[in-house]
């Protein structure tokens, strides 16, 4: 979807709230969810911006946003 729309560049709302484990949130991403999403956003080949946001599952906030991280390779 996003390589049909052919962007310049991409911005990403690293929401950590859609983590299973977050007290607040209703989606349910795993933390090897999240580097899969790394590793599809890193597969479009484009600038990219990723912007942490928020996130309440405390102690898997690092986890995951460095899991999402590492895999934007």
């Amino acid at each position: 979807m996003i390589k049909k729309f052919a962007p310049n560049y991409l911005v990403v709302s690293a929401g950590m709230d859609t983590f299973d484990g977050d007290p607040l949130g209703t989606f349910r991403i795993t933390h090897n969810g999240f580097g899969k999403i790394g590793q599809m956003i890193a597969s479009l080949n484009l600038p990219t911006a990723i912007i942490m946001e928020g996130g309440y599952a405390n102690e898997a906030l690092g986890k995951n946003i460095v899991t999402l991280l590492e895999n934007f390779k």
